[in-house]
């Protein structure tokens, strides 16, 4: 799969996306630094800047609810992640 980057603040919004709500960026740095239920929000250095993958939002969301993880299914969250970013990037 391809890997998609985002911001703290992108991350956010995908997170409401998947229909939760938009967790501030502190609950996102504690996920990604002690996790939550044992799992750790996955993030990679950039510039200095800790940025986040589509994909590792969907593992995080599914690891966090229990919900096994399908390729299929998987894929399919991503590519709703992906498209709600790119609508909220126009301003819809």
């Amino acid at each position: 799969m391809q890997r998609n980057w985002m911001s703290l603040i992108e991350a956010a919004n995908a997170f409401r996306a998947l229909g939760g709500r938009r967790p501030s960026r502190a609950t996102l740095w504690r996920w990604m630094s002690r996790g939550l239920r044992g799992h750790k929000l996955a993030f990679a250095h950039a510039g200095g800047r800790r940025v986040i993958a589509v994909d590792a939002i969907v593992a995080f969301h599914r690891a966090i609810n229990a919900q096994p993880v399908d390729d299929a299914e998987a894929e399919r969250d991503a590519r709703i992640l992906q498209a709600s970013q790119r609508l909220s990037n126009h301003g819809f």
